[in-house]
């Protein structure tokens, strides 16, 4: 029985929009991949390390089966982070206070003993050793320095609460200092501008139309 062009019709246009909607959304893959493997080596690149650049996700909408309106989707899981990189930052001390107190590696780990979370302060320094630190301030220095007399090691929430709980020293050095920098104060820090994410979407803005090309045949 013949078949006449009219009856074909219908069949060509859905050929047609099933190929549109299936390099539409593998266009637009290729745009996300593309944007997040330079991102992440932007960040890598900055110095800013490959766990940072890690953190940098991409998508495809939709998740599965295909749509002429596909769209691309890269973003961060560290924002803030990474925004502060971005735009560059002054950091200042909050709540009134002189300095930043930035530990160094003589404090031990960056993290409280109790909270994993909870950033080491001077405070939580002295209450998992039991030592007083002592403030220094160098002539003419923007700088100053929390220093103990000898190192100390820092002991869990269970030791800290018992009546019993004493400072532990470290064995001294042969030429151990006088005085270990526990915490450097800093009045002001000041991050550059390390990355520009902006010239990185532009970029990527203007590959969609190359990249439905490719994916055209």
């Amino acid at each position: 029985m013949p078949v006449s062009g009219f009856e074909l019709f219908p069949k060509i246009v859905e050929e047609i929009s099933n190929d549109i909607e299936r390099v539409c959304t593998e266009a637009m893959g290729d745009v996300a991949v593309g944007l997040k493997t330079d991102w992440r080596q932007q960040i890598v690149d900055a110095g800013l390390g490959k766990r940072l650049a890690n953190t940098v996700q991409g998508r495809c909408y939709p998740i599965s089966g295909f749509s002429a309106n596909a769209a691309a989707f890269v973003w961060t899981k560290a924002p803030k982070i990474i925004e502060s990189h971005n735009r560059g930052a002054t950091i200042v001390p909050v709540h009134g206070g002189r300095y930043l107190a930035i530990p160094t590696p003589d404090a031990g780990v960056k993290h409280t003993s109790g909270r994993k979370h909870s950033r080491i302060t001077p405070a939580l320094w002295e209450r998992e050793t039991g030592v007083k630190l002592q403030f220094l301030k160098p002539r003419n220095s923007r700088y100053a320095f929390l220093v103990s007399k000898g190192f100390y090691r820092r002991q869990a929430v269970r030791y800290q609460r018992r009546k019993s709980f004493r400072p532990i020293r470290e064995a001294p050095g042969p030429n151990e200092p006088k005085y270990i920098v526990i915490f450097i104060l800093a009045p002001v820090v000041t991050l550059p501008k390390r990355l520009d994410i902006e010239s990185l979407g532009e970029h990527w803005a203007g590959q969609v139309d190359p990249a439905l090309s490719r994916r055209w045949k």
